[in-house]
């Protein structure tokens, strides 16, 4: 899928799209997925794992893969997709340095951490340009926050329960703000989502719903960890033992 959907970028780049849809975001690419955000998002969410290969398999194929999704993310002018992508690139920079220092693998924590700095400071570049660029962005996102805390709190059913599943685009309108016309130029247009998953979860589900969902994320990361650590013991033991194994049959 990210190949796929990466090439489709190029051929959006390169002015080649043969669909009705060409040109949708302007010179800004996306998918059959969605938008831009929702393209940058899948795109994000698949890199540490093209690493994660490239290092276990010694993969030149997904470093060129690696290559080509970063560069379909820069190329989808998403501020929230460059945060996400020197998120992830960070953290997945810290779990294999801990995981590979213990295999006496320099070279390889070195190149993580000189690249996970470098794209640090691409994406920190990019997200200040296109601040100045597209601040209109940045306020829309800040006006639907508060009118859908707004709503968490004047929930009919209150707080906790929330309103239900698919609700949100049918409440919204009554706490859309004036700011939110200004800066769409129109009154009639639709938001079928907060800009948040988290504030989404707390409206429609309830503070109750939010709570499970941050458990069930939580839950995830933690038993991710717990395996990686285990990994990493077994490698230990197994460097260890054959450490071992040479120092007896230096000494017999």
């Amino acid at each position: 899928a990210a190949l796929l959907s990466s090439l489709y970028g190029l051929v959006q780049y390169f002015e080649l799209d043969p669909f009705i849809w060409k040109g949708a975001f302007g010179d800004r690419v996306f998918s059959t997925f969605g938008n831009p955000n929702f393209f940058g998002g899948f795109l994000v969410f698949v890199s540490p794992l093209m690493l994660a290969l490239m290092i276990k398999k010694r993969s030149k194929f997904m470093g060129m893969l690696f290559l080509l999704a970063a560069f379909n993310v820069y190329l989808t002018r998403s501020k929230g997709a460059y945060i996400g992508l020197a998120a992830s690139i960070t953290f997945f920079t810290l779990f294999a340095t801990f995981y590979l220092i213990h295999l006496k693998k320099r070279k390889a924590v070195k190149f993580l951490v000189v690249f996970c700095m470098g794209v640090i400071l691409l994406a920190t570049s990019g997200v200040g340009y296109y601040l100045l660029r597209r601040i209109d962005s940045v306020r829309f996102r800040i006006f639907t926050w508060l009118s859908t805390v707004e709503m968490i709190r004047d929930a009919t059913y209150g707080p906790l329960i929330g309103e239900g599943i698919g609700t949100f685009r049918v409440v919204y309108p009554r706490y859309r703000r004036p700011e939110i016309f200004l800066i769409e130029g129109k009154h009639n247009t639709m938001t079928e989502h907060p800009e948040d998953e988290y504030l989404g979860v707390g409206f429609e589900e309830g503070l109750i719903g939010l709570g499970i969902f941050l458990w069930f994320i939580l839950s995830f990361f933690i038993v991710g960890y717990r395996k990686t650590e285990y990994i990493r013991k077994l490698k230990k033991e197994k460097i260890d033992n054959q450490l071992k194994t040479r120092l007896y049959d230096r000494q017999f």
